[in-house]
């Protein structure tokens, strides 16, 4: 059982890899599937962009893995951490800056939250290189110190009519 259910983790994965345009794939038994994802699910769960560059949000991912492919949370967590690790890593990035870095993901305007737990994923992904974790938590706590956009709406709109 425990071997379905990771082929079927797997397939979920490839399925959103493709879906996000990271991959090139079809599943053979249902082609097209990832074309009509990209249609249905990409502007939700897909990658996000910010500086001109497009990247995975680890919070998407889990929601697609949850919300589109029925898996658990827990499951969809720890397959994503396991995943990401046996993919090849490049070399370490030379320009890290944490507080430009988490300025530019609240600039950036998106789900706080997601961006979050992104990082989060990102701690359980680099548990073995201190170098990594560290930085992502100098982003992390420099991320929940900033604030946010204040929206506004209007008073008239948010306050219930009263009577007269």
């Amino acid at each position: 059982m425990e071997d379905e259910m990771d082929s079927r983790l797997h397939y979920s994965l490839l399925r959103y890899d493709a879906m996000a345009g990271l991959v090139s794939w079809t599943d053979e038994a249902d082609p097209g599937r990832e074309e009509r994802d990209r249609r249905a699910y990409d502007r939700e769960y897909g990658l996000i962009r910010q500086n001109g560059q497009d990247y995975t949000c680890y919070g998407r991912v889990v929601r697609f893995l949850t919300e589109v492919c029925g898996h658990s949370f827990d499951e969809s967590v720890d397959g994503l951490v396991e995943y990401v690790r046996e993919q090849p890593t490049g070399g370490r990035r030379m320009d890290l800056d944490a507080g430009r870095e988490a300025q530019q993901i609240r600039a950036n305007g998106g789900n706080i939250i997601e961006a979050l737990f992104s990082l989060k994923v990102g701690r359980l992904i680099d548990r073995d290189d201190d170098f990594a974790l560290d930085y992502n938590w100098q982003v992390t706590r420099r991320l929940m110190g900033l604030r946010g956009r204040h929206r506004r709406r209007s008073a008239r709109r948010l306050a219930p009519a009263l009577p007269r």
